[in-house]
């Protein structure tokens, strides 16, 4: 940590460098003809992702504190639930430009994968990685794409074979760097699209846990919550008609689904875990974590096991599950993870695309992934692909918001729409 002392006394009295007087501008990437701003709180948030493997966490972080303390006075740091990743509170605004040259200097430890601020886009937080996600023309080859990552010194990591030619890269240095690198690419004729790889902490899911058909008023509103008798899905009516199908299987996109649930086992079928920073649970495709039950309740009110004399109903109670992971600690996700979770189970036999998460801002490579399962799934008639609006009396969320996707909100056992305010009280989460 002594060099982080040294060159962070050299950004300090740096005469290039001035202390903001306002608020930093926000920082931004190209989404098709326009560019998304994403805020950042002053006087801000340090965000530390150290590198796997790293050993001494704490003497680390001390040392950050005590080396940036004349430039952010920082001084204390809380670990997050995503692994390895810690927020240093910061008490001094600095701009932009300092915040570039400090997290490069930070990031030349091989100790630190990241450091960056931390930045919001509605209630969503996001920290930028030091990676792109970069779409070519469909006309480019192979040496044109190595010779545009020579040109721009960045380092193939993978393609997401469902969206070719569409690559994640990596670059050295701030990955701050990565909001300039995309709009200096996009004047490139070969690419289509770049923008940077994110880390998203998403607004907080509700997992309630109603174990009783008598007590799922959504199904059958009889006032039993002191709602309007009524205001509900007239289910019963429905499974005159069908109780779903066997052949349909709806993919739930989410943090992960209990795999082993009693009343969701029958319907189970094989899963996918898009997640890199969490290990698989139990070493299964698709499953959560213990504490993870925001997609096991999804899943359960879409397909949990009827007339089996356990746990809810779901509204298709025949039909199948396929869960899908891509996130986990309500609620931690990536940009990456979410593109391989949407295109996955449109290559492996989904039907319908279930996403009930929400948040963060516009990306053309998610967009892309929700286009994917419109056109190409089910044999290419199309998967119809469902995402949360957002319940907090405000506009549409993304993904939501894209006109390949279809929002829905929820509704108060009053007949309302769900909000802060509404009559069913739960504020936590809308």
């Amino acid at each position: 940590m002594s060099r982080f002392i040294f060159l962070c006394v050299v950004l300090l009295w740096a005469p290039s460098l001035v202390w903001a007087q306002s608020t930093t501008k926000p920082w931004s990437y190209p989404y098709g003809e326009v560019q998304v701003a994403l805020e950042q709180s002053q006087p801000g948030t340090l965000a530390i992702l150290l590198a796997e493997g790293t050993e001494e966490a704490d003497e680390i972080l001390q040392g950050i504190l005590k080396s940036t303390g004349p430039l952010i006075g920082g001084t204390s740091y809380k670990e997050q639930e995503y692994p390895r990743l810690y927020y240093v509170e910061t008490s001094r605004r600095i701009d932009s430009a300092t915040w570039m040259k400090l997290t490069e200097v930070l990031t030349q430890s091989p100790d630190i994968t990241l450091a960056a601020p931390l930045l919001q886009f509605d209630r969503a937080e996001m920290v930028i990685r030091p990676e792109l996600i970069l779409t070519f023309d469909g006309a480019v080859d192979e040496d044109d794409i190595k010779a545009l990552l020579k040109e721009f010194d960045l380092q193939r990591i993978r393609s997401f074979s469902a969206l070719d030619p569409t690559y994640l890269v990596s670059f050295s240095g701030s990955p701050l760097k990565g909001f300039e690198l995309s709009r200096e690419l996009l004047l490139k004729d070969e690419i289509e699209a770049a923008e940077p790889n994110f880390i998203h902490d998403l607004p907080e899911m509700a997992a309630p846990n109603d174990p009783l058909y008598s007590s799922q008023w959504d199904m059958n509103n009889t006032g039993q919550t002191g709602g309007t008798p009524g205001a509900d899905m007239h289910m019963e009516a429905a499974w005159d008609i069908s109780t779903g199908s066997s052949d349909i299987i709806v993919a739930i996109i989410d943090e992960g689904v209990d795999v082993d649930h009693p009343d969701l086992i029958a319907n189970m079928v094989a899963g996918f875990d898009a997640v890199t920073a969490d290990p698989t649970p139990g070493g299964v495709p698709g499953n959560a974590n213990s504490g993870d039950g925001h997609g096991t309740c999804c899943a359960g009110i879409v397909a949990a096991s009827g007339n089996n004399g356990i746990g809810v109903t779901g509204v298709t109670w025949n039909s199948k599950i396929m869960p899908i992971r891509i996130g986990f600690g309500n609620y931690w996700t990536q940009t990456d993870w979410i593109i391989d979770g949407l295109t996955w189970p449109v290559d492996n036999g989904a039907d319908v695309l279930s996403n009930s998460w929400g948040g963060g801002s516009a990306s053309t490579a998610i967009q892309n992934a929700v286009s994917y399962g419109t056109t190409v799934g089910r044999g290419g008639l199309g998967c119809p692909n469902f995402f949360a609006s957002g319940n907090d009396n405000g506009g549409v969320s993304y993904p939501a918001a894209y006109p390949e996707a279809i929002a829905v909100g929820a509704s108060s056992p009053c007949d309302e729409r769900k909000s802060p305010s509404s009559c069913d009280g739960e504020t936590w989460w809308g």
